[in-house]
């Protein structure tokens, strides 16, 4: 990706009003109402192609969850040092113990965070997988 010249003397002309909003981040107190959901990452090595179906057979070695969806700019807001509420529901779930734990060591209020034992926490699943060598 190139700026043009154009966008790149904007972007230096207001580089000293951005830096001074974000050195106030800090005094910003954020409630952010939203889907809370986890992105999961397996990751691990193809075993081999199933003999029933055109699936890859992997073998799992590491599970990485992250904030997704609306719990995503949660904790981005966090991380640039915002005080945060947040607001949603999770699933009484690994997935959703997970996110409140996630929320919790970066020092994100999850009292408005409803847990509903009936329903799972949205998550969405990706395998990125390295294929095995020959």
């Amino acid at each position: 990706m190139s700026f043009d010249s154009e966008f790149a003397a904007q972007l230096k002309a207001a580089s000293d009003r951005l830096f001074a909003l974000l050195d106030r981040f800090t005094t910003a107190r954020v409630l952010v109402v939203g889907d809370l959901t986890v992105d999961e990452f397996l990751t691990g090595q193809v075993e081999r192609v199933s003999r029933e179906a055109p699936v890859l057979i992997l073998r799992h070695e590491t599970t990485r969850q992250i904030p997704g969806g609306g719990a995503n700019s949660v904790y981005n807001l966090a991380k640039l040092g915002a005080q945060v509420k947040a607001v949603g529901l999770v699933g009484k779930d690994e997935q959703g113990r997970a996110l409140r734990s996630i929320f919790e060591s970066a020092q994100i209020d999850t009292s408005g965070i409803l847990i509903d034992p009936d329903r799972p926490t949205v998550t969405k699943t990706a395998f990125p997988v390295m294929l095995a060598s020959p």
